[in-house]
């Protein structure tokens, strides 16, 4: 072997590490973020702990009915329910939202809760 021949076999490894090497953009792609399960693990029992939001998962829901083994999050004798398996980011502002609208329906304002609503437009679900 001679000189010209280690030079080709030198630059052939040399051309199979570069492709072996992701591009810039293969490298964005493999950056890994946090699950939503784990976002949402992290939320519920550290930022929102004193909340007392009871965080699920599907096995915890087998015996359920239906729509509540389905859901994202729930509301069960006033207390929120969040199924971590199933759940995105926005699930927990959501299921707050019951309690609000449910508070604003039958408080003492409940007239601008109704006015409120009969503005929305009508639309289908």
């Amino acid at each position: 072997m001679d000189y010209n021949d280690r030079q080709s076999d030198n630059e052939s490894s040399q051309s199979i590490e570069a492709s072996n090497t992701p591009a810039q953009e293969d490298v964005e792609y493999y950056n890994i973020q946090p699950s939503t399960k784990a976002i949402l693990i992290d939320l519920l029992d550290n930022q929102l702990k004193d909340l007392n939001i009871i965080r699920v998962t599907n096995d915890d829901l087998v015996g359920e009915e239906p729509a509540i083994r389905n859901a994202k999050g729930f509301i069960k004798d006033g207390q929120i329910y969040i199924n971590i398996d199933k759940a995105t980011v926005d699930t927990v502002i959501h299921e707050f939202a019951h309690l609000y609208l449910a508070a604003a329906k039958n408080g003492s304002n409940s007239q601008a809760y109704y006015e409120i609503l009969s503005e929305l437009p009508q639309t289908e679900l």
